[in-house]
């Protein structure tokens, strides 16, 4: 992965930004958006707007801000942030840009941060997201959020990603024709993209950029609860694979051990290896994600093996050094959690290195 290399824009140096558009998807915008326009519009940046049934009392915004250049679409019912994406690079992929970048109509992304992701991107960069200096004054949902976001994708793809739920973003237009197969219509849309840039092996590079909250965050429309489950509904969908391996696996722990007894636990061990590698590197190619260029990874394959030759040795250690009779599956879902955070902070403590 990309280092994060900071990119400064100078006000003397004009960038031609002719083979870039800016795609906003709006949900009852305020007049944030108004002022987002014109400063895109000074930076030479032109602008598409996605209407998403935000209603008719928001008609007069959407005007003002076609009046300033921007290219305004949408529809009628509100949607989704997903559908509204796939709705905007649609209508980009008719258009002859080069690049794309995604931002909020909130005000959350500064106009020079925009530039600086439009300028990994000319810089030769196929996907480029923003990494957000969140402190901890910033809103709770966001934190968490956040975190768990960074965990959970670190475990399904073996990769480290500092933010992955920013929504500025930019992508190389050939990348369009993947992303509008992407499973998702709300804010898991964003999640899933990046989920699925990680297993087709696509390179990201990364941008540090400041967080900004507005009024603690008071203008999104992401519901803390409602929206937090769908995400992760839509996430195991993406890593069923390595769901049901993990059951499966327990299952087989928790069945032949108490048929073979602990002395054959390699065996068993051996064999819940070889139902991961079949559900997450044959199932997962060619029927989960046939419709994508899917390669698992060597890194993913060499962390798989340690990660079971651990969970062995974890369990072999504690049935002969715990003086009294523990389940041997009480050690094996011990061991996974090990081995998780373990492998989560090993690869947060090696990410860009």
């Amino acid at each position: 992965m990309a280092g994060t290399a900071d990119i400064k824009i100078t006000d003397n140096v004009r960038q031609d930004y002719s083979d870039v558009v800016v795609l906003i998807p709006s949900y009852k915008p305020g007049p944030r958006l108004l002022k987002l326009i014109a400063d895109l519009r000074k930076s030479g940046l032109d602008a598409v707007i996605v209407n998403d049934g935000s209603g008719p009392e928001y008609e007069d915004i959407f005007r003002q801000c076609a009046e300033a250049g921007a290219m305004v679409i949408g529809y009628e019912t509100n949607c989704g942030k997903g559908h509204a994406l796939k709705y905007g690079f649609e209508y980009v992929a008719t258009k002859n840009y080069t690049y794309l970048v995604t931002a909020d109509c909130d005000g959350q992304h500064k106009p020079e941060d925009i530039c600086r992701v439009a300028d990994k991107l000319k810089a030769g960069n196929n996907i480029v997201l923003t990494v957000r200096g969140i402190k901890k004054d910033a809103p709770f949902r966001s934190r968490f959020g956040n975190t768990m976001s960074r965990f959970f994708f670190a475990i399904a793809n073996a990769r480290y990603l500092p933010d992955n739920q920013s929504g500025l973003r930019g992508f190389a237009t050939s990348n369009i024709n993947w992303m509008l197969k992407v499973r998702g219509d709300k804010y898991d849309y964003e999640l899933n993209v990046v989920l699925m840039a990680e297993k087709q092996g696509l390179e990201i590079s990364t941008v540090p950029i400041e967080a900004i909250y507005i009024d603690n965050n008071a203008d999104s429309h992401f519901r803390p609860l409602r929206d937090t489950i769908l995400i992760y509904v839509r996430y195991i969908q993406t890593v069923a694979c390595a769901a049901i391996s993990l059951l499966i696996n327990i299952l087989t722990v928790l069945v032949l051990s108490d048929i073979l007894h602990v002395g054959f636990f390699y065996i068993i061990t051996v064999l819940n290896w070889l139902i991961y590698l079949l559900l997450c590197f044959v199932i997962e190619r060619y029927i989960v994600f046939r419709d994508f260029f899917y390669t698992p990874g060597v890194r993913r394959l060499a962390l798989s093996i340690a990660k079971y030759i651990s969970y062995y040795l974890i369990c072999m250690l504690g049935v002969h050094l715990i003086p009294f009779a523990v389940p041997m599956t009480i050690f094996y879902l011990m061991s996974v959690i090990m081995i998780e955070i373990a492998e989560y902070l090993l690869l947060k403590a090696t990410y860009d290195h």
